[in-house]
Order: structure tokens, then sequence, then C-alpha cells
């Protein structure tokens, strides 16, 4: 029982989506009927009055014919309404779970440092997986044409580390640097953008909380700045640290 209500829960945003839709199908099917109702009725009452009908006999008579129309248009409004409520609770649950997280792994990740020292914590972060970057080609859509700073050419690989997300991947300088640049080209043009569109023009996979959090020019950022400073891991293999200046925040969106 348990679990049933979990999984209503959980897709109850779906569920309402579902009915709305239906909803919009059945208000424009009533909307239709009630039309040539409404007009039977308006021919019947103007021929046994024998006279054109006044604008207040015509909507006595014609709106009983469309309240079922208004009934079924108002609840699938409702529905809609409630839908978008469910979603924006469901974001801010995650955004919450999100910082709360978050906060939690920095005192750990502190408290770690406190105890058994920086030199232990940088071995544990080296025994971290190293992901696969897909093989993405970032296209900077322009006026004229499409635009890329891919020369095309073979690249040593190097082992990266997203400071944000602790995640270790392998890339190549030009494709990091092509991802920042164009984080912020779209970020000048969009005056707002989401962590995971950083990811994106990385190849990483996107975060569950990378679509909340992100970076908005209403809050006085207008480049998000990079720090990138060299590592060494356990195995001797050089590792490049990526950190931002400016972290995203969940308000982003607000603006």
């Amino acid at each position: 029982m348990k679990r049933m209500l979990l999984y209503l829960q959980k897709a109850a945003p779906a569920i309402l989506t579902g009915i709305a839709g239906i909803g919009v199908i059945a208000t424009a099917i009533l909307s239709a009927k009630a039309t040539v109702k409404a007009n039977r009725l308006l021919d019947e009452a103007k021929d046994r009055k024998g006279e054109s009908l006044t604008k207040t006999e015509k909507l006595k008579i014609a709106a009983p014919a469309y309240i079922p129309v208004i009934a079924a248009g108002g609840l699938t409004i409702a529905v809609i309404c409630e839908v978008n409520i469910l979603n924006k609770r469901q974001q801010i649950a995650l955004a919450s779970a999100y910082v709360i997280a978050k906060e939690r792994f920095q005192k750990y990740r502190n408290k770690v440092k406190d105890i058994y020292g920086e030199e232990t914590h940088r071995k544990i972060m080296d025994e971290l997986t190293v992901e696969n970057c897909a093989d993405t080609d970032i296209i900077a859509v322009g006026f004229a044409s499409n635009s890329s700073l891919d020369f095309q050419t073979e690249e040593k690989t190097y082992i990266f580390h997203d400071v944000f997300s602790d995640r270790y991947f392998e890339s190549t300088f030009s494709k990091v640097l092509q991802a920042e640049y164009h984080l912020n080209r779209n970020f000048a043009l969009g005056a707002k953008i989401s962590l995971n569109d950083f990811y994106n023009f990385l190849g990483l996979e996107r975060t569950d909380y990378g679509q909340f959090v992100g970076w908005s020019m209403d809050t006085g950022i207008l480049w998000i700045d990079f720090n990138h400073h060299k590592t060494v891991l356990e195995n001797g293999t050089p590792c490049y640290n990526i950190e931002f200046l400016f972290e995203p925040d969940e308000s982003f969106a607000d603006w």
C-alpha cells in the first residue's frame, strides 16, 4: 500500500498531465456539440416567437447548452494549475536536497582533512573513477552561419577534475576551453544558464541537480570565471582541476 502511494505521489504530475490532455480534447468536443445544440435551440425559439430574438433572449436560451463546456474547461484549467504546483514543489524539494547534500559533503570533506590531513583526503579523491567524456562537437549558431572552435586535430588527453561535482574525467585542453567559452557565450546571449549546460559541453553525464542550479546576470554576474590548477595523483598522473569562481546557485531560475 505504501509503495502504491509513493508511486502515485511520484507519478502525480504525469497522471495529471494526461488528465489535462483528455480534458482539453473533451472540452473541444463538448464545445462543438454545445454549439450545434445552441443553434438548434435558438432556431426553435425564433420560430416560436416569429421574429428575431434579442441579445438577452439569445443568451438565456444558449447559455445552458454551454454549461458542460464551462465545467470541463474549468476542471482542465484546475488540473493544469495543479500540475504546475506539483512540478514546482518537486523542483524545490530536489534543489533543497541538493543544497543539504552539498553542505553535508563539504562538512565530511573538511572533517576528513581535519582528522587525517590533506594528503589522505587527496588519496581518497585520487581513487575515484575517472569518467569517459562523450565525443562532443560544439557548434555555435550564428546569424549568417554556424561556427566551431574545433580544429579537428589529434590531441593528447588528460585527466580533469570538476571540483564542484567532484568528478574526474578525461578530455583535451581545447575541449575544456571550448566548453568554458561556449558556456559564457550562451550565458551572454541568454542572460541565464544551467550547470547541466556546462556538463553537456564537456560531454559529461547531466546531474539531477544540474538543471536546478546555474547563473543569472540578474545577480550581477556578467561572466563565469574559471580557475585551473594542476595537481598530481597518487600514481604520478597529472590532474587539472576546474573550479568556478562564482559557483552556480539554485535561485538562478527565479530571476
